[in-house]
This record gives C-alpha cells, sequence and structure tokens, in this order.
C-alpha cells in the first residue's frame, strides 16, 4: 500500500483528476476493471475508486486498487496492489476508506 498527495490545478475536479488516471495507468497494458464514485474518510468525503488489472502470469492477475479524493488544489490517492482473484480485507479496506483530506475530520 502507498499514499501520496499532489497539487493539481485549483479549477481542477475528482473526475479530472480521475480521467488523468485512468489514462496514465492504463498506458502499459492494463485494463481497467472498475471506476466508481466510491466515498471516503468515513463516508463524509467524496472519493473515487479504480481497479486495474494487470496479468503476472496465464494464472496470476494482479488487481491494483487507486483510492482517490481531491481537496483544496490537491489530489489525495492511497493504491493497494493485490492478487486479483483473492477478496481484500476488511481491514485493508477500511484502511483505503480513510483517506482523510480534510484536515480536522
Amino acid at each position: 500500500m502507498e499514499a501520496w498527495v499532489r497539487p493539481i490545478p485549483l479549477n481542477s475536479t475528482l473526475a479530472d483528476q480521475v480521467h488523468e488516471l485512468i489514462t496514465e495507468e492504463t498506458q502499459d497494458g492494463r485494463v481497467l476493471a472498475s471506476s466508481h464514485s466510491h466515498a471516503t474518510c468515513s463516508g463524509t468525503q467524496p472519493g473515487w475508486t479504480v481497479d486495474l488489472r494487470i496479468g503476472l502470469s496465464p494464472v496470476v492477475t494482479v488487481s491494483q486498487v487507486f483510492q482517490l479524493a481531491v481537496w483544496e488544489g490537491h489530489v489525495y490517492i492511497i493504491n493497494f496492489n493485490h492478487r486479483a482473484d483473492l477478496p481484500v480485507d476488511n481491514v485493508v479496506q477500511t484502511s483505503l476508506d480513510s483517506l482523510c483530506p480534510k484536515l480536522g475530520v
């Protein structure tokens, strides 16, 4: 799991950032498995989840899950990689959902 924050233009929206991430991350052959609204910050912050897939072998596919949120000119991203055929543990999902860019929340 990794997390990062990067500045974006002040008028950039969550939809803009999702589109940019999908465009960048699918250039190397990864396939978009899903992309949907998914509130973060314990359900209080608009967010988005993107699931990209890449085959490592004929029998192993990796799922790369990105959780995004936009706040005050920055995009906040958490990325978690796991075998696509295995469910995401509840503790991991809770961690992804904890992305909370608002200070004091």
